[in-house]
């Protein structure tokens, strides 16, 4: 019995993908760990491996369709020595799956004749004449030269219903105000379609920003000790070919800080339940071409500087590789996202859910500042932090900053 290969869910927020590139073609001996393809998720490209043996007898999902819903059929594997000729079978079930999906309870003569025409959403109008809708549908598609084919139903099983046609009337009106209006003042505009992981981010971050009730707190801190500690180190540790970070230094404080407070180390479920993180994973926001990624420094707390910096470098060169496993990418407990590099003074950032804390990092300036009423120049970083208020209050969140500035101020006591 042939094998079917499903599109995988690579991630807990994973409902679709893109399968980028096929490493086997039809006809090639597949064996348990063999790559058969790419796929762009929500949050990466990740290879698929093969867990079973056999003969790739057919891809039904090609390169570079997009949409692919988890646990969707996208291949068939033949075992040893069975017959190609089984597959006609199962994949025209398949088709027939699909059809009915879309158009509900409908003849097995009008599945045979339409089985060409499900390699589109929409409805091709050489598929027959079948269409379901409702009266009311018809008569406004009707009244507004509206061809049904081309129209998306939203009712049961696919049926056509009101509200269906009146949205195409609506965007059909939109594009031709939007059309005009572009054609007069901006007809260099160009308009792209966002990757996966764009429209990821812009969902999750969409919901974090309307669901969850932010507060933050901003804090300056004097890091010219921090500097100093920071030239030292590298200075002795030139030997072994690494530099340390300020980025690195910043990682360290905040997970000794949360250490030292667990009651900031902890997320919101969305059952109403508090989830209290035993570990001390930090997520470091990472750019890549594609969007935006939080490789996770497991147990930083517990690591030796050195060790914490090498891990940071290894896992920000696999984010802008695409070469990130599943578990460094998922979980954390806590985001840093450090903008200082690009001479960002201070922002806020968003929350990364289900976490409930992101700390947003500032560029390290002189400034003038008073120290024992005498004005000095110092080098002073802005941190801000946003923080869930459903599970975190103002006075833990206030108790962690200043955790955190004191180590930021006085770094050998990460020592």
């Amino acid at each position: 019995m042939p094998i079917e290969i499903l599109m995988p869910a690579l991630s807990p927020t994973m409902k679709m993908g893109k399968i980028v590139d096929w490493s086997k073609a039809e006809g090639d001996a597949v064996s348990p760990g063999d790559v058969l393809f790419k796929v762009e998720t929500d949050k990466a490209v990740m290879e698929v491996e093969s867990s079973d043996k056999g003969v790739l007898g057919k891809i039904i999902v090609g390169n570079g369709t997009e949409n692919v819903s988890v646990n969707s059929v996208v291949a068939m594997l033949l075992t040893r020595g069975e017959n190609p000729d089984v597959l006609d079978n199962i994949i025209a079930d398949l088709n027939r799956d699909k059809l009915y999906e879309k158009n509900g309870n409908i003849t097995e003569k009008s599945i045979n004749d339409n089985i060409d025409c499900l390699k589109t959403v929409y409805r091709d109008e050489s598929c027959g004449d079948r269409i379901f809708a409702t009266p009311l549908a018809r008569k406004i598609a009707a009244d507004n030269n509206i061809n049904l084919y081309q129209v998306y139903g939203s009712g049961d099983h696919g049926r056509i219903v009101k509200s269906d046609v009146l949205d195409i009337l609506s965007n059909d009106v939109n594009n031709m105000v939007s059309s005009a209006h572009n054609l007069n003042t901006h007809s260099d505009l160009s308009i792209s379609e966002p990757d996966n992981m764009r429209k990821v981010v812009a969902e999750r971050l969409s919901f974090s920003k309307r669901e969850i009730p932010h507060f933050y707190l901003t804090m300056d801190s004097i890091v010219d000790n921090l500097l100093l500690a920071r030239a030292k180190i590298n200075e002795c540790a030139g030997d072994v070919g690494l530099k340390v970070t300020v980025n690195d230094l910043i990682i360290k404080a905040v997970a000794l800080s949360l250490s030292m407070h667990p009651e900031m180390n902890v997320s919101w479920r969305e059952d109403g339940k508090i989830v209290h993180y035993k570990d001390v994973d930090i997520s470091v926001a990472v750019s890549i071409k594609s969007g935006l990624i939080t490789p996770i420094v497991r147990k930083a707390d517990q690591l030796r500087l050195i060790d914490l910096s090498r891990e940071v470098k290894r896992l920000i060169k696999c984010a802008q590789d695409n070469a990130l496993k599943l578990d460094e990418f998922q979980g954390g407990s806590f985001t840093i996202s450090n903008m200082g590099m690009f001479g960002v003074k201070e922002f806020q950032a968003i929350i990364n859910p289900p976490q409930s804390a992101i700390l947003a990092i500032g560029a390290a300036d002189k400034r003038v500042v008073v120290v024992d009423d005498k004005m000095v120049i110092k080098s002073v970083l802005t941190c801000s932090l946003s923080v869930d208020h459903r599970v975190v209050d103002g006075v833990v969140a206030a108790k962690f900053a200043k955790t955190l500035r004191s180590f930021l101020e006085n770094p050998y006591k990460m020592i």
